[in-house]
């Protein structure tokens, strides 16, 4: 049973919490949700010390939310994080789990443009049309050198990039695969971050509702 709504002072308070208080209703969530309060003071003190990620898992462990059996855990568990993140507490990052450290607010948008008016938006402070420096339809080949003078990056069509600092935006699952290499090999530290976790997968629905109604 869920109680939905419980009320906030000095507004009214649902009165089926009042019930459920009154009669002693055993609840998890609350269990759960003091843990994941600790996890997020957590979370802050690991981004701001630069500390080494861990799984979801081990942060609600050191919560003192521990691995239970229990099925009425298990499935408030699976509810408020397995549901949202498509994939368990034990594959999760604790650092990107908690995408809301900035705040619980969130703002809808429906913009046709999509996520590419960002970084169109970006590219116009610094490209002018035709800028040879965009280099579109272009293939990175296996082998991405660097050392403290610079990178560089060979392409599928022979020709070289280099520069002093480059980002890398591969996929996990482009870096998982191995199907680019660098010389030299990255280090542990990172290494083990990209074969620790792995990528949820969603499925998208699509609704469509008769327009006369």
């Amino acid at each position: 049973m869920q109680v939905q709504g419980l009320g906030n002072p000095p507004g009214p308070e649902n009165p089926l919490w009042r019930l459920a208080g009154s009669v002693n209703f055993k609840g998890l969530l609350g269990d759960y949700e003091d843990a994941y309060s600790t996890l997020k003071q957590d979370t802050d003190h690991l981004l701001t010390q630069n500390l080494q990620d861990r799984s979801v898992r081990s942060g609600l462990s050191l919560a003192g939310r521990k691995t239970t059996k229990d099925a009425a855990s298990q499935a408030v568990e699976w509810w408020k994080f397995d549901w949202e993140y498509a994939e368990p507490p034990e594959q999760s990052s604790q650092e990107f789990a908690i995408v809301n450290y900035y705040s619980d607010e969130n703002h809808f948008i429906y913009d046709q443009r999509g996520f590419n008016a960002f970084v169109k938006g970006e590219a116009s402070t610094f490209l002018s049309g035709n800028d040879p420096r965009l280099l579109l339809d272009t293939v990175v080949t296996n082998n991405i050198s660097y050392d403290h003078t610079g990178v560089t990056i060979i392409n599928e069509d022979g020709s070289c990039v280099q520069a002093d600092y480059a980002i890398c935006t591969f996929s996990l699952g482009v870096l998982q695969s191995d199907t680019v290499a660098f010389e030299p090999e990255l280090p542990d530290w990172k290494r083990l971050g990209i074969e620790a976790f792995s990528m949820g997968t969603y499925t998208q629905i699509f609704l469509q509702f008769p327009s006369d109604q």
